[in-house]
């Protein structure tokens, strides 16, 4: 069976992306007629074909199989963040931005990478079961245990996990110089209060709250795609400030993704929601004791959900469960728009430089007219360095007395592989025993660049032609 989670983390989720932003670009245009009928035939496709098949897909796999190689949420405190802390001093920064599905983080890492003094990597996660806030927000705190209250609360090892009072006594049993903050709180700080709220913090919880805000309204939720992009502004805005704190480790994830859909939700794609003893739930998922499945919905199994002791229904398909809220913006089932969500690992690094050169010779003495001389590359051409060029030849009082030769410092690996030998050839004439000479190592930048490096050599040629 297709592990359809990772073939959407792979390549499915470029249609979602393509999608939303010619959708977006569409809304915006004034003479929208000179498109004709494009958007409405791709919106056709898109939802009638694309997604339903995506969503049956899901369904078969949901009840026949449900493996797949792509890391759960509930492991993402104990993967990616409890490793630094156990073995590095490094500030981890971790921004939860609420519902930004995993095509968003894509498009995301493409602006990350414009940094100069950055590089953002992108490793799909799958969300818990069923897809909502509270338990999403719970799987990415440290935690053993996921339990669920009878007023809806989600518990870590039987600590309270509803906002931020609480999430950040959570993340303090863990390592104490924890800190939980509102994003938009970041984003108005003047530089000194960042200095200050951030002080001493050795892991900071940063929570967004933009595209969950727009969608989940059935007054605004058309704009949900408008909402995306102004997400990803504030996230890229987010990681340039934490960036000029020196901030070398930054993590972007998400609690859970979202469905959307334009063209009005069909009668035949609403069913009722399940009886029993719900304890929450919304168009796509409820909770509780003793949920009865009906038709065109599912009951999730104990591997299925990290919910232990609750009963758990989805709806099927693009299903939506009759009740309030807006049909178009949705979340909380198994598609992998609501299910596979992104972990960015932004890394700073320092604005890359040129590799620096040395002249690896002991003795600077100068016994012939042929002159080896070996050069070191400092460091590996990489992220943080470029390569290097320069031009290089020996000087006697302002004067050209070698060859010229143009040398290019790429080289890559150990210290050992980045090192090369270069022999010069001295004018032969005569030379006093004892005077001095100058290796001069020009950049090629220009024509009136200043000297990058001069060795000074001794002159010691015996036998001259003189």
């Amino acid at each position: 069976t297709t592990d359809v989670y990772d073939q959407y983390a792979n390549e499915w989720y470029m249609v979602d992306k393509a999608y939303r932003n010619f959708m977006n670009c569409y809304l915006k245009v004034i003479h929208r007629d000179w498109l004709g009928d494009v958007p409405n035939k791709l919106t056709n496709w898109y939802e009638n074909e694309f997604l339903i098949r995506l969503a049956n897909d899901t369904n078969q796999w949901l009840e026949h199989s449900w493996n797949t190689k792509v890391k759960r949420q509930t492991s993402f405190f104990q993967t990616y963040i409890n490793p630094i802390l156990e073995k590095e001093t490094t500030k981890i920064f971790v921004i939860i931005s609420d519902a930004f599905r995993y095509e968003c983080a894509m498009e995301l890492q493409e602006k990350l990478n414009r940094h100069t003094n950055g590089k953002a990597v992108v490793q799909p996660m799958v969300a818990s079961l069923p897809t909502y806030t509270k338990l999403g927000m719970a799987s990415l705190m440290p935690h053993k245990v996921l339990t669920l209250r009878n007023n809806g609360s989600i518990l870590t090892d039987n600590m309270l996990t509803d906002g931020l009072v609480n999430r950040q006594k959570v993340l303090q049993s863990k390592e104490p110089n924890s800190a939980v903050f509102h994003l938009n709180e970041l984003l108005v700080w003047k530089r000194q209060q960042m200095d200050e709220k951030l002080k001493g913090k050795r892991l900071v919880y940063l929570y967004h709250d933009f595209i969950d805000a727009i969608g989940d309204s059935r007054k605004t939720e058309r704009e949900t795609y408008d909402a995306v992009e102004k997400a990803i502004s504030d996230l890229d805005n987010a990681v340039s400030r934490l960036s000029s704190l020196q901030a070398k480790r930054i993590f972007i994830t998400a609690d859970h993704g979202f469905l959307f859909q334009f063209k009005q939700i069909e009668n035949y794609g609403k069913i009722e929601s399940p009886s029993g003893n719900k304890v929450d739930g919304n168009r796509r998922f409820s909770i509780g004791n003793l949920l009865n499945a009906v038709e065109g919905c599912i009951k999730l199994n104990q591997r299925q959900t990290p919910l232990s002791q609750t009963d758990v229904i989805i709806a099927k398909g693009l299903n939506r469960f009759i009740g309030g809220g807006g049909l178009q913006f949705i979340h909380g089932g198994a598609t992998p728009q609501e299910v596979v969500i992104p972990v960015i690992d932004y890394r700073r690094i320092e604005k890359a430089v040129p590799v620096e050169i040395s002249v690896a010779v002991i003795d600077k003495i100068i016994t012939n007219y042929r002159v080896p001389i070996t050069f070191y590359q400092e460091q590996s051409v990489g992220d943080a360095f470029i390569p290097r060029i320069i031009k290089a030849a020996f000087y006697k009082d302002g004067e050209r007395i070698s060859n010229e030769v143009v040398l290019h410092f790429d080289l890559m690996g150990e210290n050992n592989e980045r090192s090369q030998i270069v022999t010069f050839n001295l004018v032969e004439k005569y030379y006093k025993i004892g005077d001095t000479c100058s290796l001069v190592l020009e950049p090629l930048e220009g024509d009136n660049v200043k000297r990058y490096k001069e060795e000074t050599f001794t002159l010691r040629l015996y036998e001259s032609l003189y």
